[in-house]
C-alpha cells in the first residue's frame, strides 16, 4: 500500500503541475494503518473469545464429570446386583463406558445435525453466506466423545471397588 500511495502522489503531482515550493492541493490517504488497527482489534477479540470458550469448556467438563460421578453413585445397588450375579470388575466400567459413549455420540450427532439446518435457515433468512465447517464440527464431536467417555470411565473406576454385599445393603 505504501508504494501504491507514493505512485499515486507522484502522478497527482505531475497532473496538478506541482512545483517544489507549492503546497499540495490534494490528500492521499493510506488505509494501511486503519486496516492494521482493525486486524489488531480482531486478534484481541479472537484471543478473548478463545479464552472464554476454553473457560466454558473447563467448567462444562467439570459438570460432566460431576454428573457421571453422581450417576454412577446412584446406581450402587445395580452395580452390586451385577457383581453378585457374576459380572467381573472389567464388566462394570465397560458397561458405563459403552453407555456414556453411546449417549455422547447420539447427543453430539443430533446437536450438530440440528445446528447445521438451523444455521442454514437463519443464513438464508438474513441473506448471509452459509459458513459451516464439517471438519471443525467433527473435531468438536470427537473431542466431546473423548471427554465424556474419559470422565465416565474415570467415574466408573470408583464402581469397580464396590463390594457386592455392601452395595446390596445400601440405599
Amino acid at each position: 500500500m505504501e508504494s501504491a500511495a507514493d505512485r499515486l502522489r507522484r502522478l497527482l503531482e505531475r497532473r496538478h503541475r506541482h512545483t517544489p515550493n507549492s503546497e499540495d492541493d490534494f490528500v492521499v490517504q493510506n488505509r494501511k494503518s486503519l486496516i492494521d488497527t482493525q486486524l489488531d482489534a480482531f486478534a484481541r477479540l479472537t484471543f478473548l473469545v478463545r479464552w472464554i470458550a476454553l473457560s466454558a469448556f473447563v467448567v462444562s467438563s467439570l459438570g460432566v464429570f460431576a454428573i457421571t460421578w453422581i450417576g454412577i453413585r446412584n446406581r450402587t445397588r445395580e452395580i452390586g446386583t451385577r457383581r453378585a450375579i457374576g459380572a467381573t470388575r472389567a464388566d462394570i466400567p465397560a458397561q458405563f463406558f459403552a453407555e456414556g459413549t453411546l449417549g455422547a455420540v447420539l447427543g453430539s450427532g443430533c446437536g450438530t445435525f440440528l445446528a447445521f439446518f438451523v444455521l442454514s435457515m437463519v443464513d438464508r433468512l438474513i441473506q448471509q453466506p452459509f459458513l459451516f465447517s464439517f471438519k471443525l464440527a467433527f473435531a468438536e464431536i470427537a473431542a466431546m466423545i473423548v471427554l465424556y467417555s474419559t470422565f465416565t470411565f474415570a467415574s466408573s473406576v470408583r464402581a469397580i471397588r464396590i463390594e457386592p454385599q455392601v452395595a446390596l445393603r445400601s440405599e
